[in-house]
This record gives structure tokens, C-alpha cells and sequence, in this order.
């Protein structure tokens, strides 16, 4: 299985909200989303690294994106 990483940054403005400090979330894998992710927060800049093994699953995971 080839294993794969997708990495997002996200900038929100300050009417969006933010996060005063620092905050880490870990998301494990579900049937609907089958990769892990973890998301970094701090202020207003969002971090998200995504990782997950195979192609079928890197398939589904590139097509959210297609839209």
C-alpha cells in the first residue's frame, strides 16, 4: 500500500472567529473519511495534515476537493 499526506492552510478573518491561544485536535479515520487528521489552530491560522495509506483511499480524499 503507498501511504499519502495532504496539508491545508486556512487564514480566517477576524469577523470568522479565532482561536485565542493554542488548540490541536485529532481526528482518526471513519468509513466516511478513511484518514486521520490532525488540525492546528492558533489565532486566526488553521493547520490541517492529513494521512492515510492506499490509493482507493487517497482517491476519495482528492475528490472532496474536485468540486
Amino acid at each position: 500500500m503507498s501511504k499519502w499526506f495532504g496539508l491545508n492552510l486556512n487564514f480566517r478573518m477576524p469577523h470568522d472567529g479565532f482561536v485565542f491561544g493554542v488548540s490541536i485536535d485529532f481526528f482518526d479515520w471513519e468509513e466516511d473519511t478513511p484518514w486521520t487528521s490532525v488540525v492546528f489552530r492558533i489565532l486566526f491560522l488553521t493547520i490541517i495534515y492529513d494521512y492515510g495509506e492506499g490509493d482507493k483511499e487517497k482517491e476519495i480524499y482528492n475528490k472532496q476537493y474536485e468540486k
